[in-house]
């Protein structure tokens, strides 16, 4: 016979005790694997952490700050869960119902998750202050005058956003209607043959083209004035991977160029900002290839370094000041342009033109591109007067 008490199943004999026994190992144990596979999944997926060399132990930690973090909000969506079991099975299904269609109203209006949550989260908030503003009337207490002030209020401004037709826009003085030119293709490429190298530290770990099979080595740059953020946990995390610290980073760079004498105009090309372990210089070979036939020297300049790492920086932040430093950089790969171009025995002697230099950027490159034209005629740091400049 089987007792029950306090929840607890009893057995008065040890024999009927082994099924209840069974069943809440059997409960137990999926739970068990339940949370020890969510683990691993999150900790496979910071995967370019331990992949990239910096240590296993920073992937668990960031895996089971998420995991914890998944536990509390699940506890929350749990407790809802039971408030909304207690009511009554018509509010249920009316507001379930209403949800749904309220959700694929606005995604369909506002195509975005983030917008469609905000309204719809907006729309709840505003519908349950209304509703229980209104169940006790007249509304005596203060709470639920509250909720019928917000109730009324917040309808009163999502009316007003719906039936709001948006800014009128007009175009601008002089604006012309595109017109097709009869103009080849600049997608074309050029009369020049296209040569490429690269040049860089000579000591990159990651990327052989600026380690151990680097064309042309260059000197490495303190930029530790003008960045924080790369000390610590997450600034050793980030040497470690690169081999490298804020006071010593390298030149690197991926250079196309034409074959023949010039002098040719000089274009260095920046990337933007993503994760650090996803290098993304190469992928302007496409432009600067098609330059190059034409008379151009590209040099794709490398910043994946001053990029997000991602994992324990989403915690405990990243670099700051890192815009500065992209900015000085590409100064200081312009100064070496100018170097080669006066050597009279280097790969570029009296190849570039000088008077036509260009800096093209994209996303964080481009407000890059900005800066250093802002800093280039400074005699020093705008921020920082002991970084004395000199470019000019």
């Amino acid at each position: 016979m089987v007792l029950a008490k306090r929840g607890k199943a009893t057995s008065s004999r040890g024999g009927e005790r082994l099924p209840v026994l069974r069943e809440r190992a059997w409960h137990i144990s999926a739970f068990i694997f339940l949370a020890l596979g969510t683990f691993l999944y999150l900790f496979i997926l910071m995967g370019p952490i331990p992949r990239h060399g910096i240590g296993w132990w920073i992937n668990a930690l960031v895996a089971l700050i998420l995991w914890g973090a998944s536990v509390a909000l699940g506890s929350l969506v749990v407790q809802l869960l039971v408030q909304f079991g207690r009511l009554p099975w018509r509010a249920r299904w009316l507001a379930v119902a209403t949800l749904i269609f309220l959700g694929v109203a606005l995604w369909r209006a506002l195509a975005s998750p983030v917008n469609v949550l905000g309204v719809l989260l907006a729309v709840t908030v505003v519908s349950i202050a209304l509703g229980a503003g209104l169940g006790s009337t007249p509304p005596r207490s203060r709470a639920a005058k509250i909720a019928l002030a917000i109730g009324v209020l917040g309808l009163t401004g999502l009316l007003a956003w719906g039936i709001w037709p948006g800014p009128t826009r007009t175009a601008p003085p002089g604006w012309a209607s595109p017109v097709d030119l009869d103009l080849e293709s600049p997608a074309l490429g050029g009369p020049f043959e296209v040569r490429a190298m690269t040049y860089g530290s000579g000591n990159d770990r990651r990327r052989p083209e600026y380690g151990s099979e680097v064309d042309l080595r260059t000197a490495s740059v303190d930029i530790s004035g003008m960045v924080e953020g790369w000390n610590g946990l997450v600034g050793w995390s980030r040497s470690a991977y690169w081999g490298f610290g804020p006071t010593d980073v390298p030149l690197n760079a991926r250079v196309w160029y034409p074959d023949g004498p010039g002098p040719f105009p000089l274009v260095l090309v920046v990337h933007g900002n993503h994760l650090m372990f996803n290098c993304s210089d190469i992928g302007y070979e496409y432009l600067a290839d098609t330059l190059a036939s034409r008379g151009y020297i590209v040099a794709s300049v490398d910043q994946n370094f001053l990029n997000g790492s991602g994992g324990l920086e989403v915690f405990m932040g990243g670099l700051r000041g890192d815009n500065n430093a992209r900015a000085y950089l590409l100064l200081k790969h312009l100064a070496l342009w100018h170097e080669w171009n006066d050597e009279p025995d280097g790969l570029f002697p009296g190849m570039v033109d000088t008077d036509r230099i260009a800096l093209v950027g994209h996303s964080r490159g481009g407000e890059a591109v900005a800066t250093a034209a802002a800093f280039n005629p400074l005699p020093a740091h705008p921020g920082d007067a002991s970084i004395p400049f000199d470019f000019g």
